[in-house]
Protein backbone atom coordinates (compact mmCIF):
# COMPACT_ATOMS: atom_id res chain seq x y z
CA UNK A 1 0.00 0.00 0.00
CA UNK A 2 2.55 2.49 0.93
CA UNK A 3 4.28 2.08 -2.55
CA UNK A 4 0.29 3.06 -4.50
CA UNK A 5 0.86 5.89 -1.98
CA UNK A 6 3.29 7.26 -5.29
CA UNK A 7 0.77 6.48 -8.02
CA UNK A 8 -2.67 8.60 -6.77
CA UNK A 9 -4.22 7.92 -10.27
CA UNK A 10 -3.47 3.87 -10.05
CA UNK A 11 -5.13 3.93 -6.51
CA UNK A 12 -7.96 5.72 -7.29
CA UNK A 13 -8.63 3.23 -10.39
CA UNK A 14 -8.23 0.00 -8.38
CA UNK A 15 -10.61 1.41 -5.79
CA UNK A 16 -13.04 2.37 -8.31
CA UNK A 17 -12.28 -1.10 -9.72
CA UNK A 18 -13.19 -2.58 -6.85
CA UNK A 19 -16.50 -0.95 -6.61
CA UNK A 20 -17.32 -2.15 -10.02
CA UNK A 21 -16.90 -5.54 -9.09
CA UNK A 22 -19.08 -5.23 -5.79
CA UNK A 23 -21.78 -3.69 -7.72
CA UNK A 24 -21.44 -6.66 -10.36
CA UNK A 25 -21.59 -9.15 -7.32
CA UNK A 26 -24.42 -7.65 -6.11
CA UNK A 27 -27.06 -7.04 -9.50
CA UNK A 28 -27.91 -9.96 -11.60
CA UNK A 29 -30.04 -8.94 -14.99
CA UNK A 30 -27.23 -5.58 -15.41
CA UNK A 31 -24.41 -7.87 -15.31
CA UNK A 32 -24.34 -8.36 -19.01
CA UNK A 33 -24.62 -4.59 -19.77
CA UNK A 34 -22.12 -3.78 -17.77
CA UNK A 35 -19.42 -6.32 -19.24
CA UNK A 36 -20.27 -4.90 -22.50
CA UNK A 37 -20.55 -1.49 -21.69
CA UNK A 38 -16.87 -1.75 -19.68
CA UNK A 39 -15.08 -3.60 -22.89
CA UNK A 40 -16.71 -1.44 -24.88
CA UNK A 41 -14.96 1.68 -23.46
CA UNK A 42 -11.43 0.54 -22.79
CA UNK A 43 -10.41 0.81 -26.27
CA UNK A 44 -10.82 4.74 -25.90
CA UNK A 45 -8.54 4.63 -22.80
CA UNK A 46 -6.01 5.44 -25.30
CA UNK A 47 -7.07 8.82 -25.74
CA UNK A 48 -5.62 9.17 -22.43
CA UNK A 49 -2.44 10.06 -24.24
CA UNK A 50 -4.09 12.97 -26.06
CA UNK A 51 -5.13 14.48 -22.64
CA UNK A 52 -1.40 14.38 -21.02
CA UNK A 53 0.67 16.90 -20.57
CA UNK A 54 -2.33 19.63 -22.18
CA UNK A 55 -5.18 18.54 -19.42
CA UNK A 56 -3.44 16.60 -16.55
CA UNK A 57 -0.14 14.87 -16.00
CA UNK A 58 -1.32 11.44 -14.30
CA UNK A 59 2.34 9.92 -12.98
CA UNK A 60 1.18 6.49 -14.39
CA UNK A 61 3.18 3.08 -13.73
CA UNK A 62 6.86 3.46 -15.99
CA UNK A 63 5.96 6.64 -16.96
CA UNK A 64 3.83 6.40 -19.71
CA UNK A 65 1.34 8.74 -21.47
CA UNK A 66 -1.10 5.75 -20.98
CA UNK A 67 -1.10 2.51 -18.63
CA UNK A 68 -2.94 0.01 -17.23
CA UNK A 69 -4.81 2.99 -15.31
CA UNK A 70 -6.22 4.19 -18.16
CA UNK A 71 -7.50 0.77 -18.91
CA UNK A 72 -8.97 0.26 -15.26
CA UNK A 73 -10.78 3.75 -14.83
CA UNK A 74 -12.14 3.40 -18.96
CA UNK A 75 -13.61 -0.31 -18.07
CA UNK A 76 -14.96 1.20 -14.35
CA UNK A 77 -16.69 3.90 -16.16
CA UNK A 78 -18.28 2.45 -18.68
CA UNK A 79 -19.38 -0.51 -16.61
CA UNK A 80 -20.85 1.63 -13.91
CA UNK A 81 -22.86 4.01 -16.35
CA UNK A 82 -24.25 1.24 -18.28
CA UNK A 83 -25.51 -0.40 -15.22
CA UNK A 84 -26.96 2.62 -13.43
CA UNK A 85 -28.18 3.47 -17.38
CA UNK A 86 -29.63 -0.03 -17.56
CA UNK A 87 -31.75 -0.02 -14.36
CA UNK A 88 -33.00 3.87 -15.02
CA UNK A 89 -34.03 3.25 -18.30
CA UNK A 90 -35.33 -0.68 -17.81
CA UNK A 91 -33.52 -1.74 -20.65
CA UNK A 92 -33.93 -5.05 -21.60
CA UNK A 93 -30.68 -6.87 -23.96
CA UNK A 94 -32.33 -9.34 -26.49
CA UNK A 95 -31.43 -12.65 -25.70
CA UNK A 96 -29.29 -12.66 -28.94
CA UNK A 97 -27.48 -9.88 -29.68
CA UNK A 98 -26.83 -8.56 -33.02
CA UNK A 99 -23.16 -8.13 -32.88
CA UNK A 100 -22.79 -6.93 -36.73
CA UNK A 101 -25.06 -4.83 -36.86
CA UNK A 102 -24.33 -3.34 -33.18
CA UNK A 103 -21.05 -3.11 -34.08
CA UNK A 104 -21.41 -0.90 -37.34
CA UNK A 105 -23.21 1.47 -35.27
CA UNK A 106 -20.83 1.73 -32.38
CA UNK A 107 -18.05 2.00 -35.35
CA UNK A 108 -20.33 5.18 -36.86
CA UNK A 109 -20.84 7.43 -34.11
CA UNK A 110 -17.28 7.06 -32.72
CA UNK A 111 -16.05 7.59 -36.17
CA UNK A 112 -18.60 10.88 -36.77
CA UNK A 113 -17.30 11.85 -33.25
CA UNK A 114 -13.80 11.58 -33.56
CA UNK A 115 -14.30 13.42 -37.15
CA UNK A 116 -16.02 16.56 -35.35
CA UNK A 117 -13.46 16.37 -32.59
CA UNK A 118 -10.52 16.85 -34.99
CA UNK A 119 -12.29 19.64 -37.29
CA UNK A 120 -12.66 21.39 -33.34
CA UNK A 121 -8.75 21.30 -32.36
CA UNK A 122 -7.75 22.02 -35.49
CA UNK A 123 -9.88 25.32 -35.40
CA UNK A 124 -7.85 25.51 -32.25
CA UNK A 125 -10.33 24.03 -29.36
CA UNK A 126 -8.29 22.55 -26.45
CA UNK A 127 -9.35 18.57 -26.26
CA UNK A 128 -11.24 18.29 -23.39
CA UNK A 129 -13.69 20.79 -24.65
CA UNK A 130 -13.60 19.47 -28.23
CA UNK A 131 -14.45 16.04 -26.43
CA UNK A 132 -17.50 17.55 -24.34
CA UNK A 133 -18.91 19.01 -27.49
CA UNK A 134 -18.57 15.86 -29.89
CA UNK A 135 -20.30 13.95 -26.55
CA UNK A 136 -23.64 16.42 -26.21
CA UNK A 137 -23.48 16.36 -30.41
CA UNK A 138 -23.54 12.30 -30.42
CA UNK A 139 -26.35 12.48 -27.37
CA UNK A 140 -28.42 15.30 -29.44
CA UNK A 141 -28.71 13.13 -32.25
CA UNK A 142 -29.39 10.04 -30.24
CA UNK A 143 -32.08 11.51 -28.42
CA UNK A 144 -33.70 12.61 -31.84
CA UNK A 145 -33.64 9.65 -33.25
CA UNK A 146 -34.84 6.95 -30.70
CA UNK A 147 -37.67 6.76 -28.65
CA UNK A 148 -35.82 7.49 -25.44
CA UNK A 149 -37.52 10.14 -23.65
CA UNK A 150 -34.65 12.71 -22.44
CA UNK A 151 -34.98 12.44 -19.27
CA UNK A 152 -34.47 8.93 -18.40
CA UNK A 153 -30.79 9.21 -19.93
CA UNK A 154 -30.81 12.48 -18.20
CA UNK A 155 -30.89 11.43 -15.44
CA UNK A 156 -28.91 8.26 -14.96
CA UNK A 157 -25.83 10.54 -15.66
CA UNK A 158 -27.07 12.64 -13.07
CA UNK A 159 -26.66 9.55 -10.59
CA UNK A 160 -23.61 8.54 -12.25
CA UNK A 161 -22.11 11.99 -11.98
CA UNK A 162 -23.18 12.69 -8.40
CA UNK A 163 -21.08 9.55 -7.44
CA UNK A 164 -17.76 10.72 -9.69
CA UNK A 165 -17.89 13.62 -8.27
CA UNK A 166 -18.31 12.28 -4.30
CA UNK A 167 -15.66 9.90 -5.62
CA UNK A 168 -13.34 12.59 -6.83
CA UNK A 169 -13.97 14.98 -3.83
CA UNK A 170 -12.85 11.72 -0.96
CA UNK A 171 -9.76 11.32 -3.66
CA UNK A 172 -8.67 15.10 -3.73
CA UNK A 173 -9.20 15.11 0.16
CA UNK A 174 -7.84 11.48 1.18
CA UNK A 175 -4.96 10.55 -1.69
CA UNK A 176 -1.52 12.62 -1.51
CA UNK A 177 -1.43 14.35 -4.51
CA UNK A 178 -4.10 13.15 -6.70
CA UNK A 179 -5.56 17.00 -6.86
CA UNK A 180 -1.97 17.74 -8.57
CA UNK A 181 -2.41 15.55 -11.11
CA UNK A 182 -4.58 18.21 -12.83
CA UNK A 183 -1.98 21.02 -13.47
CA UNK A 184 -1.91 21.50 -17.88
CA UNK A 185 -1.84 24.21 -19.39
CA UNK A 186 -5.41 23.97 -21.06
CA UNK A 187 -6.92 23.35 -17.80
CA UNK A 188 -10.15 25.68 -16.79
CA UNK A 189 -9.32 27.89 -14.22
CA UNK A 190 -12.82 27.23 -12.91
CA UNK A 191 -13.59 24.54 -9.86
CA UNK A 192 -16.14 23.71 -8.24
CA UNK A 193 -15.44 22.61 -4.37
CA UNK A 194 -11.71 22.33 -5.70
CA UNK A 195 -12.71 19.90 -8.41
CA UNK A 196 -12.50 21.26 -12.00
CA UNK A 197 -15.22 22.12 -13.31
CA UNK A 198 -14.32 20.31 -16.76
CA UNK A 199 -14.42 17.21 -15.27
CA UNK A 200 -17.57 17.14 -14.23
CA UNK A 201 -19.02 18.62 -17.19
CA UNK A 202 -17.13 15.85 -18.89
CA UNK A 203 -18.54 12.67 -17.02
CA UNK A 204 -21.92 13.91 -16.90
CA UNK A 205 -22.29 14.76 -20.71
CA UNK A 206 -19.95 11.40 -21.32
CA UNK A 207 -22.71 9.41 -19.10
CA UNK A 208 -25.69 10.38 -20.60
CA UNK A 209 -23.84 9.58 -24.16
CA UNK A 210 -22.75 6.08 -23.25
CA UNK A 211 -25.81 5.20 -21.87
CA UNK A 212 -27.86 5.96 -25.10
CA UNK A 213 -25.19 4.48 -27.47
CA UNK A 214 -25.69 1.30 -25.48
CA UNK A 215 -29.36 1.23 -25.91
CA UNK A 216 -29.09 1.97 -29.96
CA UNK A 217 -26.05 0.04 -30.52
CA UNK A 218 -27.66 -2.81 -28.92
CA UNK A 219 -31.30 -2.27 -29.77
CA UNK A 220 -32.36 -2.91 -26.06
CA UNK A 221 -36.18 -2.61 -25.16
CA UNK A 222 -37.83 -0.87 -22.80
CA UNK A 223 -40.03 -3.05 -20.69
CA UNK A 224 -43.70 -3.27 -21.12
CA UNK A 225 -44.61 -1.68 -18.02
CA UNK A 226 -42.48 1.59 -19.02
CA UNK A 227 -44.08 1.22 -22.89
CA UNK A 228 -47.46 1.63 -21.52
CA UNK A 229 -47.02 4.22 -18.62
CA UNK A 230 -45.54 6.29 -21.74
CA UNK A 231 -48.41 5.56 -24.19
CA UNK A 232 -51.10 6.67 -21.14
Amino acid sequence: MPALQNYPYLLSTLIGAVIVVAVYLLVSKERRIMLIGGAALVPFSFCAILHETSYWNAGRLGGFSWGIEDALFTFSVGSLTAAIGARVLQLDLPVRIQWQSAAKKFILLCFSATILVIMLTLAGMDIMLATIIAQIAVTALLTAANRHSWWRPSLASLIYTSYYTVMLYIFFHRVGGFADLWNGPHLWPARIFGLPLEEIIWVFTFAWCWVLMLAFCLDTKISVKEELHESA
